[in-house]
């Protein structure tokens, strides 16, 4: 959507995706969510709220197991 010039729609795409992801318990879609929003918050110039979103994301996940997305 971002390449479509569509910013406002992500954005609100990916906070979806988050809320939907905790609903279920989908850890990928969370940590892929997460890391979106991150994306955006360095956009609008806001370093500290990526960080934060990145770092949540990276908690979540597992870190005892090789996943394909360790790859």
């Amino acid at each position: 959507l971002e390449e479509l010039g569509r910013v406002p729609e992500a954005r609100a795409r990916a906070s979806e995706m988050q809320r939907r992801a905790e609903d279920v318990g989908d850890l990928y879609a969370q940590v892929t969510a997460r890391q979106y929003l991150a994306f955006w918050r360095i956009a609008d110039d806001d370093p500290g709220e990526a960080r934060r979103q990145s770092q949540a994301a990276l908690a979540i996940w597992t870190h005892g197991d090789y996943h394909m997305q360790h790859f």
